[in-house]
């Protein structure tokens, strides 16, 4: 908020800030440095540390996968075409990222056909944590590529309250929710 209205006071009547000052902004309007945290979050776009950011309001991330356990995964959605396999969909994540593209066929895995009604049984046995053979055609060329197995993300998130919680992380979850409990922002 203090930001927000700083830029309104400071810089409504003109066409914005300055390109590539906006962290310089927040240190004039709150006395508080972003810089390393704007270069990690904005400017190269790594991944959230979220235990660590929530961590510093007394708050916990439980990650889930809304079932009863997480299983074997590449990264990849798929669809039938008749009796054939074809890889639709590659998430840039995922371990088969770089080595199975959209419009892959999948033959087979570790030398077993694999098909549409199989394949989540064929990851199983080919296990988390291994490298797998998956043979496909691209273009009417028969390739094998190795690809991790890796265990499925969580799907489902919840931010919780840390009951071990600093009294300093309580003053900032306060500050910043306007409320100690979690409950209280649920209903």
């Amino acid at each position: 908020d203090d930001v927000m209205r700083y830029l309104w006071q400071h810089h409504a009547k003109e066409r914005g800030y300055p390109e590539g000052k906006f962290d310089e902004l927040v240190f004039e309007a709150t006395g508080i440095e972003v810089a390393t945290q704007f270069d990690k979050w904005v400017r190269r776009a790594e991944e959230l540390d979220y235990d660590e950011i929530l961590a510093l309001a007394g708050l916990t991330l439980k990650k889930s996968h809304g079932k009863d356990a997480a299983g074997p995964w590449i990264g990849v959605k798929t669809r039938a075409v008749g009796d054939r396999l074809i890889v639709s969909e590659v998430r840039s994540d995922g371990p088969a990222s770089g080595f199975l593209s959209p419009g892959d066929e999948l033959v087979a895995i570790d030398g077993f056909k694999v098909s549409a009604t199989n394949l989540d049984e064929r990851l199983r046995v080919a296990g988390i944590g291994n490298f797998t053979a998956f043979h496909v055609f691209r273009y009417a060329e028969l390739v094998e590529v190795s690809v991790a197995i890796a265990e499925e993300p969580a799907t489902k998130y919840e931010i919780l309250a840390d009951p071990l919680a600093a009294a300093g992380a309580l003053a900032v979850r306060r500050s910043w929710l306007g409320t100690d409990t979690i409950e209280e922002i649920k209903q």
